[in-house]
């Protein structure tokens, strides 16, 4: 990464803290994973991305980029909401529910969060019943 990118990064990283209003024990900055890695889920928020951090099989919720870009007057209200989302996801605890690993940024400057990876989908749970 050129050092102009990395600075870039580093300002939209503080940037995004401050708006998704997380403390450090969630935020673990820049989350590098293959953006060719399968792509497990597309919504209208976001894309969920196979991906390995800290040794561990992980899915990452990336939000598209045109939904946080400076110039979207519903940025700061979305980003509220995803902040909101994150410390939600932090507090619960079943076996049901993906565990959160952390809130991070993304190369490309969106907001991501990484959880655990399911051992299977929610639709093969379905056919096998």
């Amino acid at each position: 990464m050129a050092m102009g990118d990395q600075v870039a990064l580093e300002d939209a990283e503080v940037e995004l803290k401050e708006h998704l209003g997380v403390g450090d024990d969630l935020w673990i900055g820049c989350v590098q994973f293959d953006w060719n890695a399968p792509v497990l889920g597309r919504g209208s928020d976001a894309s969920v991305h196979r991906a390995v951090y800290g040794g561990q099989n992980v899915a990452v919720k990336v939000l598209h980029d045109i939904l946080v870009e400076p110039r979207n007057v519903g940025r700061r209200d979305f980003l509220r909401r995803f902040g909101e989302e994150c410390r939600i996801l932090r507090r619960l605890s079943h076996p049901r529910v993906v565990r959160l690993i952390g809130v991070g940024i993304a190369p490309n400057q969106s907001p991501c969060l990484v959880v655990e990876l399911m051992a299977s989908t929610l639709a093969s749970r379905i056919e096998a019943r």
